[in-house]
């Protein structure tokens, strides 16, 4: 798997619950921590964090390493391990205080990326500083995308 196929991969795992929220609106809607307050007073996840999305990211991308030649397993991981790699940042901001959906430049960006990568680095032949590309990628590209998101009004926020 090349470089661009993995980044193209994650940022279609990253897009899908922004855009099956658009389509489906409020269908499936359930938070994936079914509303779990921890001791310290904050959400697991937060309300943010649906199923709905968890479904779409990895069904989409499954499809979508279908379409450019790559076997279903490897988009079901980097489908996957995006999502784990969100809920992660997630849990982080949660505890941090942040309120849902707020910015963590990096954080918001380095889990989604890294973890399927890493996932997958050995297994299609990936360096270290391959992985570093990938991540770099992903980030430029995503901070890029999401103000073009919002103007589009496709997301609810300028980020």
């Amino acid at each position: 798997m090349s470089i661009v196929d993995l980044v193209f991969l994650i940022i279609v795992a990253n897009a899908s619950p922004i855009l099956a929220t658009r389509v489906m609106r409020n269908r499936l809607d359930h938070p994936v921590d079914l509303g779990l307050i921890l001791s310290d007073g904050r959400p697991l996840f937060g309300s943010s964090k649906t199923i709905r999305g968890i479904v779409a990211a990895v069904s989409l991308t499954t499809a979508a390493a279908i379409l450019i030649g790559h076997p279903a397993i490897c988009g079901t991981l980097v489908g996957a391990y995006s999502m784990l790699g969100d809920l992660l940042s997630s849990f982080l901001k949660r505890r941090a205080r942040l309120p849902p959906s707020s910015q963590a430049r990096v954080l918001d960006q380095l889990p989604e990326a890294l973890l399927p990568t890493m996932v997958l680095a050995r297994e299609v032949g990936l360096s270290i500083g391959d992985v570093t590309v990938v991540v770099v990628a992903f980030f430029l590209f995503a901070i890029t995308l999401s103000p073009m998101l919002f103007i589009l009004g496709i997301r609810n926020r300028w980020y």
